[in-house]
């Protein structure tokens, strides 16, 4: 007697079927399940510019020390922003410009105005760690120039340093997210998903910030850049977001 059993190949046709049905629910709750801001200004990937090849970023403390309402990451960490300034370490301003491909923009040289880019720093603190321990440690924390910059790198990717004895967090990491670029302090480690940690982080602030005149799109028109090229446009740095890090007393 023979027994029959079911194709291995039609099993994995029906799997494959399921699976693909199953693609775009999937793909459209994660969506949802950003922060309102970051699907308004979906921008996640930037490139430095090929004019600033072999330069260097210079981060300056431009804004108060502020706490983030409430702790975002597990083990009562909690979380100081300040709104920091980023140049060159040459007197030639920079600003962010989008590209063809909608999700991407480019840091490049913007020599007809003085302004510089306002960024936000996320300082997260130790587990356990005292909320006027940490903001002391935001407040002493002072970046050195950061690595020599290769046209074409991930701001992801390029490698910020802090001073000697200027602080005590221990990882840096850079982000991009909602439009917007950033860095990341944490004492002893940052979260594993260092992107959703900061999209999280940007979408506390700007509904924090939403009513108030800084928060406003014109408040945002210094940072708009003008077209250098026919290959980028201007970029607004995450509109409300970048509005959000830019509080009236800083000045460019």
């Amino acid at each position: 007697m023979q027994l029959e059993y079911p194709s291995t190949r039609a099993t994995f046709l029906l799997l494959l079927l399921l699976a693909l049905q199953a693609i775009p629910l999937n793909a459209e709750d994660l969506d949802r399940s950003r922060p309102e801001i970051c699907r308004s200004w979906p921008q996640n990937r930037l490139r430095v510019g090929v004019t600033l090849q072999s330069r260097r970023f210079i981060l300056e403390a431009k804004g108060e020390t502020q706490r983030i309402s409430t702790p975002a990451v597990p083990g009562a960490r909690f979380v100081y922003h300040r709104t920091f300034g980023l140049s060159l370490d040459v007197a030639e301003p920079i600003a962010l410009f989008h590209t063809s491909t909608a999700n991407v923009c480019v840091v490049e040289r913007r020599p007809e105005t003085a302004a510089f880019l306002r960024i936000p720093v996320f300082f997260v603190g130790r587990t356990g760690q005292s909320l006027d321990d940490l903001k002391a440690d935001a407040q002493r924390a002072a970046f050195a120039p950061s690595e020599s910059l290769s046209a074409g790198e991930n701001f992801g990717e390029v490698q910020f340093y802090l001073r000697k004895g200027a602080s005590r967090f221990d990882d840096i990491r850079p982000f991009f997210v909602c439009g917007l670029p950033g860095v990341l302090l944490c004492e002893d480690y940052c979260p594993g998903d260092a992107a959703s940690f900061a999209e999280s982080l940007v979408s506390r602030v700007v509904q924090k910030a939403e009513g108030a005149p800084s928060a406003s799109m014109s408040g945002h028109a210094a940072a708009i850049a003008r077209q250098p090229s026919s290959a980028l446009t201007p970029a607004q740095s995450g509109g409300a977001a970048a509005a959000a890090f830019a509080p009236g007393q800083v000045r460019g």
